[in-house]
């Protein structure tokens, strides 16, 4: 599960700052953004941004990101 979620922040972190801004998850291919809308259980793209921004930065860190979307797999809601 690991590699698959880092490799799914590889495929939006198109700029490559180890961070992912609310723009690259819109620019994102569609099945990447489907991908994380089922992952999320949300199809609000900005919804899906904001739980995963843990800090408020305006960022997602790549530690964000894995911690979140496991959270979600888990069972979280």
């Amino acid at each position: 599960m690991l590699p698959k979620l880092y490799e799914l922040f590889s495929l939006i972190d198109t700029d490559k700052s180890e961070q992912i801004e609310l723009e690259e998850i819109y620019n994102a291919p569609p099945e990447v953004q489907i991908t994380l809308m089922q992952i999320m259980k949300v199809d609000d793209i900005p919804k899906i941004f904001n739980a995963l921004d843990i800090d408020d930065s305006g960022t997602i860190t790549v530690d964000e990101f894995i911690e979140g979307l496991l959270w979600m797999v888990e069972g979280g809601t």
